[in-house]
C-alpha cells in the first residue's frame, strides 16, 4: 500500500512540472497542492506516509516554480502565486518541517517579492519552531539544524523585516507566562542568526532575562556554542546537540579545545570570554574548566594549559582574576600556581593598578614571586631580570597615576617597587626614585614642611643611586624649600 502511494505521489510530482512549463499554475491550484490530502484521506494512512508525501508535495510544487523562473525569466511566474505560496506554507503550524520549505521559497522568490511577505505569518512560523524546542529539556541536533535553516531563510529577507520577524518573536514570548523556556528557545535561534553581533546578541539577551535570574551552564553552553557556530569558528563536523551524561567541565573543555587549531585562536577566545561576560556567563565557565569534578579528568598539564590559554586570551583583567578566583577554590601545588607566571599577568597590571574597586595589593598577589629567576641559563636569566625591572619601572609610573591612590598609598606601593629593584639588581631604578620624590615633595609643593623621616629616607637613597655629592645637592635644594615654606607660615595669633 505503501508503495503505491508514493508511485501515485511521484506521479503528481511529475504533473506539478508539467503544469509548471506551460503556464497552467495557478493561486486556486497551488492552495490544493499545499494541503493535497484532506483529513478522511490522512485518517487512513500512516502518519509518517502522510507527512512525507505532503511534504514532497510541496517542495516539488516549490522547486517547479523556481526552475521555470530560472529558465524564462523573471515575473514567468506571477507575483500572486509566490505569495499565495508564501501565505500557504507559513500558515503550516503543526509541521517544523515546512521550515525547510520556507528556506527553499526564500532561495527560490525573487528578491523584490521577499520584501512583500508580512511579518506576522513569519514569526509565527518561528514561534512554532520555539515552543517545540520549549516542550524538550535537551536541544537536539535536529532542532539546531532547523533552527539554522530558519536563520538561513531570515536572512534573504530584508534586514528591517527580519528585525520586525525577531521583535514579534520575543513580544510574544514576553507576553507569555512562565515562558523561561520559549525565553531560552528565542535566545537559541538569536544565537544562530549570523546576522546578529555578539553585542546585539548581549543587549537582545539582557532585554529578555528578567533581572536577577541567570540561564544554567548548559544553556550558557549551547549559546556560546551556537555563537562559534556561525561565525565560522568551530571546525566542520563539530557537534553542540547535548550529550547528557557529558559534565560540564568537559563539555566547556572540549568547545575550548575546537579553538586552539585556529589561525586566529586569541581572537576566537578573546570573543568568546567578552560575549560570556556580556551575558553573565563567564564566571560559569571559569569555574568549570578550572574545578574538575570527581572521577572527571584530572587537573593535568593539558587542562592546566586550556585554564592558561583562556587567561592570556581573554584580554581583560577583571576576566583574568576572575579565573584565577576560580582556580584558587581548590587547593593547588606549588606548581600548579607557579604557572601563573608574573608575564602572563603583565598586560593587566597597568589595569588592575588603575581599578578603583581593586586594592592595589592585589597587583603584587597575582604577579607572584617577581624576584625569583628559576632559568639555568644565564642569557636568559638575564633577559628576564631586565623585563621584570622594565614592568616595575611601568608599575611606579601606574601606581603615580591611579587617581584614586592617596600619597601614602603609592609612596607604600613606590617602596615595594623599589624593594623588587633591589633584589633583582641591588640597585633602584632612576624613574622609580622620581617617583617617590615625587610623592614626598608634595606637601613642600603644598606649603608645609614635610614629614622629616621622609626626607630623611629620600636623601639616602639619592646617595645611594646617584654618590654623596649628588644627596648633598638636594639637601640644600630642600632645605632652601622648606625655609622658604616656614616664611610663608603666617605667625599664630595671640591669644587673648
Amino acid at each position: 500500500m505503501t508503495a503505491k502511494l508514493f508511485r501515485l505521489c511521484r506521479a503528481c510530482q511529475l504533473s506539478i512540472w508539467d503544469r509548471a512549463q506551460r503556464g497552467q499554475l495557478s493561486v486556486s491550484v497551488v492552495q490544493y497542492l499545499v494541503d493535497p490530502l484532506d483529513r478522511a484521506t490522512r485518517d487512513r494512512i500512516p502518519a509518517t506516509v502522510a507527512d512525507s508525501m505532503v511534504f514532497m508535495i510541496r517542495s516539488t510544487v516549490i522547486r517547479a516554480m523556481g526552475k521555470v523562473e530560472e529558465q524564462q525569466g523573471q515575473q514567468s511566474i506571477s507575483s500572486d502565486l509566490w505569495l499565495a505560496v508564501a501565505e500557504r506554507i507559513c500558515a503550516v503550524k503543526d509541521d517544523v518541517h515546512v521550515l525547510f520549505l520556507f528556506n527553499r521559497l526564500m532561495c527560490l522568490m525573487p528578491v523584490s517579492l521577499r520584501a512583500q511577505i508580512p511579518p506576522t505569518p513569519v514569526a509565527e512560523l518561528g514561534l512554532v519552531l520555539i515552543a517545540a524546542q520549549a516542550e524538550q529539556c535537551l536541544v537536539s541536533g535536529r532542532r539546531l539544524h532547523q533552527m539554522v535553516k530558519f536563520n538561513e531563510a531570515l536572512s534573504k529577507l530584508t534586514e528591517t523585516r527580519r528585525q520586525q520577524v525577531y521583535d514579534m518573536m520575543r513580544d510574544s514570548v514576553l507576553q507569555q507566562h512562565h515562558g523561561r523556556r520559549r525565553c531560552y528557545s528565542w535566545l537559541l535561534l538569536k544565537a544562530l542568526d549570523s546576522n546578529t553581533s555578539d553585542s546585539d546578541f548581549v543587549l537582545a539577551y539582557r532585554a529578555m532575562i528578567e533581572p536577577g535570574t541567570r540561564l544554567d551552564s548548559l544553556q550558557l553552553w549551547h549559546l556560546a556554542a551556537a555563537r562559534l557556530l556561525v561565525a565560522g569558528a568551530l571546525p566542520p563536523g563539530q557537534t553542540i546537540s547535548t550529550m547528557p551524561s557529558m559534565p560540564m567541565s568537559r563539555r566547556w573543555t572540549i568547545l575550548i579545545r575546537a579553538l586552539l587549531p585556529l589561525d586566529d585562536c586569541q581572537r576566537q577566545l578573546r570573543d568568546l570570554c567578552s560575549f560570556l561576560a556580556g551575558i553573565e556567563g563567564f564566571q560559569t565557565m571559569a569555574q568549570a574548566i578550572a574545578n574538575l569534578p570527581h572521577g572527571d579528568m584530572p587537573m593535568d598539564g593539558a587542562q592546566l594549559n586550556v585554564v592558561l590559554t583562556v587567561a592570556r586570551a581573554c584580554g581583560d583583567h577583571n576576566l583574568a582574576l576572575t579565573l584565577f578566583d576560580a582556580f584558587l577554590l581548590r587547593r593547588r601545588s606549588r606548581d600548579e600556581l607557579a604557572a601563573w607566571s608574573w608575564s602572563l599577568w603583565a598586560e593587566h597590571v597597568e589595569a588592575i593598578i588603575k581599578d578603583s574597586s581593586i586594592n592595589p595589593r592585589w597587583a603584587w598577589r597575582v604577579l607572584g614571586h617577581m624576584t625569583s629567576c628559576n632559568d639555568a641559563c644565564p642569557v636568559a636569566a638575564a633577559s628576564e631580570v631586565e623585563a621584570k625591572m622594565k614592568l616595575l619601572i611601568k608599575m611606579s609610573r601606574w601606581f603615580l597615576e591611579a587617581p584614586h591612590l592617596t600619597d601614602r598609598q603609592k609612596l607604600r606601593e613606590l617602596t615595594r617597587c623599589l624593594k623588587y629593584q633591589r633584589k633583582l639588581t641591588d640597585r633602584v631604578a632612576s624613574p622609580t626614585l622620581l617617583g617617590i620624590t615625587d610623592v614626598i615633595t608634595r606637601d613642600l609643593r603644598r606649603g608645609q614642611q614635610g614629614r622629616q623621616t621622609r626626607i630623611d629616607w629620600l636623601l639616602a637613597l639619592t646617595e645611594e643611586r646617584h654618590g654623596l655629592s649628588e644627596a648633598e645637592k638636594a639637601a640644600a635644594v630642600l632645605d632652601k624649600w622648606r625655609g622658604v615654606n616656614r616664611e610663608r607660615i603666617p605667625p599664630l595669633a595671640t591669644i587673648r
